[in-house]
């Protein structure tokens, strides 16, 4: 069963459209959101969602949710 949405953004010739993410979190154009089409991009391997992406120090191994937060973590990070 295919979870209801109401996160459908774009309307174009009175066919709803959203935009769908790939597996590595990259999003799509805008695709239809019938039913019918939701089914057949998640059977496909698309989200609704971009994938929650996470980044690792390599030396503490402590996780951060952006880059910018894991560079600035680096300079001060001297555990190996």
């Amino acid at each position: 069963m295919v979870e209801r949405t109401s996160r459908v953004k774009f309307i174009a010739n009175g066919v709803k459209k959203r935009i769908y993410y790939h597996p590595d979190g990259s999003p799509t154009k805008p695709l239809p959101a019938d039913s019918y089409s939701l089914r057949h991009y998640l059977a496909k391997g698309f989200t609704l969602e971009p994938p929650k992406r996470s980044f690792v120090c390599e030396n503490c191994g402590k996780e951060f949710d952006f880059a910018i937060a894991l560079g600035g973590h680096k300079r001060g990070c001297n555990k190996k």
